[in-house]
């Protein structure tokens, strides 16, 4: 006798405290019997390595940490409801300038491939159904990495108590050196703004965009490459470390990285230029570095996937329209997006004492949305969540 809910599991990591368990839950509304897998993007790729068991104490799924994922579904696709949850981006594994979806493609033709199944995709992406709408396939959206740490980032204060005599204005965090970041600080560099914040950089590797090509054919080409040849001249960056944890700590301990590292950049800037992960992709992945640009309590410029601006908006945050152009968020020009992110806020980003003044003004409007981050946001993905789904529910019948 086939089980009702088989669930087959690779956890993304042990951090991910909301969206297993809703997933888990949320199934059991499932009428007949069913299958599902969760399982992190890079398990979908063709570049496996294993992840650390979540260590749920739920005897309804197993976890095998030697296969490909790709494998273990279409081995396993023995009931006609077939849900899948995929942690993080679609667009691959490496951090080269591209708006191909790898996995959004691969998934595609798993639909088509099985059309007497009926899937129920969850997703951490927003805007997916744009790109993926086969008609034996529902969309069930569930948050990106900005939900994860539930319980760790209950405990995390917001950075209300500033440095009013810090010369920096602005933070730009470059972590994983994508190349949307590698072009927004050198930017910053091109439009003499790099010594007005704080500009962290990771990786030893300076040079060349991975955008050549778009950049050939931009009129803002000489201005990034200008910038480009200054920020590899620059001897005032933070330098980033890939150990950022002490031992016996694991990583992406996004909530201890705030407290123990970030929250000093932020007690001495007012607005964060946030380089999220998506960019070029038509999909959006929220993460921890939306969260902690609120939760640092500073004006939020976003280099990041067109409609990211509207859609924190849809969710309820004040975006601090009359303080901040966020006109780029309609461009769908990369180059001409980041240029205008930066570009139209050259003042709130260089001048020091008015930013200080906006930002003394607005403090009550700054403590509401860094307030959002400690329950409502959940209940906004979860009441989401449960409405996507009743949905597929309903379409399955």
């Amino acid at each position: 006798m086939i089980p009702k809910l088989n669930v087959f599991t690779r956890s993304p990591n042990n951090f991910d405290s909301f969206t297993f368990k809703l997933f888990l839950k949320i199934l059991d509304k499932i009428p007949v019997p069913s299958t599902a897998f969760y399982t992190h993007s890079r398990l979908l790729d063709s570049t496996f390595h294993p992840f650390k068991y979540l260590g749920e104490d739920d005897t309804r799924y197993k976890e095998d940490s030697h296969f490909f994922f790709k494998e273990k579904i279409e081995n396993n696709l023995n009931t006609e409801i077939i849900s899948i949850g995929i942690k993080d981006h679609l667009s691959g594994s490496n951090y080269e300038y591209t708006a191909k979806q790898e996995l959004v493609e691969y998934l595609k033709e798993l639909f088509k491939k099985y059309p007497n199944n009926k899937f129920i995709l969850f997703t951490s992406l927003e805007f997916l159904e744009t790109c993926l709408n086969e008609p034996n396939a529902y969309i069930v959206r569930w948050g990106g990495d900005i939900v994860n740490q539930l319980n760790e980032y209950k405990n995390v204060q917001p950075i209300i108590e500033k440095n009013f005599d810090s010369p920096y204005t602005y933070v730009s965090l470059n972590r994983h050196p994508r190349p949307h970041r590698h072009l927004a600080v050198a930017l910053l560099h091109a439009l003499n703004l790099a010594d007005k914040g704080l500009i962290s950089w990771l990786s030893e590797n300076r040079n060349g965009f991975h955008w050549q090509g778009l950049l050939e054919t931009s009129n803002l080409a000489s201005t990034y490459y200008l910038g480009l040849d200054k920020f590899q001249q620059n001897t005032n960056l933070i330098s980033d470390s890939f150990d950022i944890y002490p031992q016996g700590r694991s990583g992406n301990d996004n909530a201890f990285n705030f407290n123990n590292k970030l929250s000093n950049y932020y007690k001495n800037t007012f607005v964060e230029i946030v380089a999220e992960t998506t960019f070029k992709e038509p999909t959006l992945l929220l993460t921890e570095k939306t969260q902690n640009a609120f939760m640092g309590c500073n004006f939020p410029i976003f280099i990041s996937t067109c409609g990211t601006v509207a859609f924190l908006r849809e969710m309820g945050l004040d975006m601090y329209d009359d303080i901040i152009d966020h006109s780029y968020d309609n461009i769908t020009d990369p180059i001409e997006r980041v240029y205008a992110a930066i570009y139209n806020n050259k003042e709130l980003l260089s001048n020091n004492n008015n930013t200080k003044k906006l930002w003394k003004e607005n403090v009550d409007r700054i403590k509401s949305n860094a307030a959002f981050f400690s329950q409502t946001m959940y209940d906004f993905y979860e009441h989401r969540l449960t409405t996507d789904f009743d949905k597929a529910l309903r379409n399955l019948k």
